[in-house]
């Protein structure tokens, strides 16, 4: 099993799922609200993915993504989710 430690707290206030984590070829992201913006980062802080306007239950391909820890980023209506998540 990996660990993965980037000093984001997992934010609460937003009810975004993403699963399944760890993941190999896609993620499905799961919010009440839509997703004006959907990001992830590696570990240095670049952005490797990033989407505009969402639906509020997508699949992203992760495939290109090398294994590793990331930290995916919704923002919403509501506010801002960080989360992270393991690239197997």
């Amino acid at each position: 099993s990996s660990v993965c430690t980037s000093g984001i707290p997992n934010n609460e206030a937003v009810d975004v799922l993403l699963f399944p984590n760890p993941a190999q070829q896609t993620i499905t992201i799961q919010s009440a609200v839509s997703i004006q913006l959907f990001n992830i980062y590696d570990i240095h802080g670049r952005q490797v993915i990033s989407i505009s306007e969402i639906h509020p239950t997508s699949a992203i391909n992760i495939s290109h993504l090398t294994p590793g820890c990331y930290i995916v980023e919704c923002i919403t209506t509501s506010g801002i989710s960080r989360t992270r998540l393991i690239k197997n």
